[in-house]
């Protein structure tokens, strides 16, 4: 039964067919002087066998159970008056004399077998690495989604705040625009302003008061200086109308105020996004 071919195996192979004489190896001998050895390269001596004559000393090989003579077995040469042997008709003499030659082919193709798998063995580990590194760049570009789709919720959500502030500010803006047009009317009639006018001029100031200059969450955020700017504008424009006020309940003469249309008007030019 045959063992795996190990490493050490292989070695002790390599090792015999090189310490062994070189092939190719044949038989040749003569029948005449009744010789006959295995040779190698230049009739080199790999086996030889001597007093032929002698039943100890012939060569024998089974043959269908039965042991025969060499010389039973022996391939002539061409010329049978030369009588020279040059092969012998067994299966086991010709695997002797070809063994090297096979030892040698089959090394040979075990290297070429080693040398495609440590080829192959590289390629798989350079496909290795990539696909690591393919997967490594995968997974910060799943990341780097998910990031963006958080900034993009968030963004959403103060976009909306910014849209609540507004909406609660333009309904204000409106509220004290009626005021102002009533007020005007009133005001052309009377030296001083209406009761509650004032009251209704400190709702609105409180109303800018309570909204932020800045409500994105940066001061780098570029929507943040036109908001702020904006509500400087508001508020500056608010304040000119409260003074005004104050002035006509004290009998000064009164300075033009803007309309809460014209606020708004310098709010945008003051750069309100």
């Amino acid at each position: 039964m045959s063992t795996p071919l190990t490493e050490e195996k292989l070695a002790a192979i390599r090792e015999r067919h090189a310490a062994a004489s070189r092939g190719p190896w044949y038989w040749s001998g003569y029948t005449r002087g009744q010789q006959l050895g295995l040779h190698g390269p230049r009739m080199s001596s790999v086996m030889e066998f001597h007093r032929w004559g002698m039943q100890s000393a012939q060569p024998v090989f089974c043959v269908d159970g039965i042991l025969r003579d060499v010389s039973e077995l022996v391939v002539p040469d061409t010329n049978p008056h030369r009588g020279r042997i040059t092969d012998i008709n067994h299966p086991d003499a010709r695997f002797i004399a070809a063994s090297w030659e096979d030892v040698r082919d089959l090394l040979a193709h075990v290297a070429t077998l080693e040398a495609a798998l440590e080829d192959e063995t590289r390629k798989y580990k350079t496909a290795w690495t990539t696909l690591t590194n393919t997967q490594a760049t995968l997974r910060a570009a799943e990341a780097r989604v998910k990031a963006l789709d958080a900034q993009f919720r968030a963004t959403e959500r103060e976009k909306r705040a910014v849209e609540e502030h507004a909406a609660k500010l333009a309904a204000r803006l409106e509220d004290a625009d009626e005021a102002l047009a009533a007020a005007d009317e009133q005001y052309r009639r009377a030296p001083t302003p209406p009761p509650g006018l004032l009251d209704l001029l400190g709702d609105f100031l409180s109303t800018l008061a309570s909204t932020p200059r800045n409500p994105y969450p940066s001061e780098d955020d570029p929507r943040a200086a036109g908001w702020a700017d904006a509500m400087d504008a508001v508020r500056e424009g608010a304040n000119e109308l409260g003074g005004a006020f104050n002035a006509a309940r004290a009998g000064v003469a009164p300075t033009p105020v803007p309309t809460v249309p014209a606020l708004v008007e310098r709010a945008g030019k003051d750069g309100a996004q």
